[in-house]
């Protein structure tokens, strides 16, 4: 009965370690499933990405981009064009002043009043006068 006890025991050994084994194995490719799953969804991620940017460089290039940005950024126009500049507006209290803060308060004193008084319209006018004239002869340079 010894014998047949070790000759049970020592089976009973070899298949506790061959199931080991088999759910070791098993929990391995779960796992590793389970990643090319992940890089798999991150690859997707990347390749619309990778249209996306695509999409944009092909856009960047398109002739409607460059008419874009040279009309935007470099104030360019087509030869025979009209351009309207619109005024700049500086405020829209009583006198046409604003501080910086753009409350309408006098930065010194705190109060409602306008820091150069009376004449703060006329300086404002005379700036708004030159903007418009630099405006318009950076219009013609370029």
């Amino acid at each position: 009965m010894d014998a047949k006890f070790n000759k049970s025991l020592a089976i009973s050994a070899i298949l506790l370690l061959i199931s080991a084994s088999f759910i070791t194995g098993t929990l391995k490719v779960a796992q590793r499933g389970k990643r090319l799953i992940e890089v798999k969804k991150e690859l997707t991620l990347l390749q619309q990405e990778k249209e996306r940017l695509e999409k944009e460089a092909e856009y960047r290039q398109s002739p409607e981009f460059v008419e874009k940005e040279a009309r935007n950024k470099l104030n360019m126009v087509k030869p025979g064009e009209e351009v309207y500049l619109k005024p700049k507006i500086l405020g829209d209290d009583l006198l046409g002043v604003k501080n910086a803060r753009g409350d309408g308060l006098d930065d010194e004193t705190g109060k409602g009043g306008v820091k150069h008084g009376f004449f703060a319209s006329v300086t404002v006018r005379i700036n708004s006068l030159f903007d418009r004239i630099r405006d318009f002869l950076v219009l013609f340079q370029s």
